[in-house]
């Protein structure tokens, strides 16, 4: 293995490229552009937001963001930078539940409908 792939495989660039060729340069470029701009948005929110309350949001990794969901309904009583990292902490939770509960219910209906089909 050469260090030119052992440092494509190690930052997934072979993804990246995976990625690009079966979503095409247009949507690729797209979801590469609201990632950055969902991080970028969430980075700012959470410099400027002001936390109220008395409540412990400091640390790193997954204890930190365990605490700031643990304060985030603080931030309700806050101003709008406050109410927009509410939305914005509590936003990817959401759209990942609500990904599993339709791909469930889609594979459950087309489960269905190959059962039914088969039994007529």
């Amino acid at each position: 293995m050469s260090v030119k792939s052992f440092l494509a495989d190690t930052f997934g660039i072979t993804e990246l490229r995976e990625s690009h060729e079966a979503l095409g340069t247009g949507k690729f470029w797209i979801l590469m552009g609201a990632t950055l701009a969902y991080v970028v948005i969430g980075v700012a929110l959470m410099v400027s937001a002001v936390w109220p309350g008395s409540c412990d949001h400091e640390g790193r990794r997954l204890a930190g963001m365990i605490k700031k969901y643990g304060c985030s309904p603080d931030l309700l009583s806050g101003g709008a930078v406050e109410i927009g990292l509410f939305v914005w902490l509590w936003s990817m939770p959401t759209i990942v539940i609500v990904a599993v509960a339709w791909s469930w219910i889609h594979h459950f209906r087309r489960k269905r409908a190959r059962t039914t089909q088969w039994s007529k």
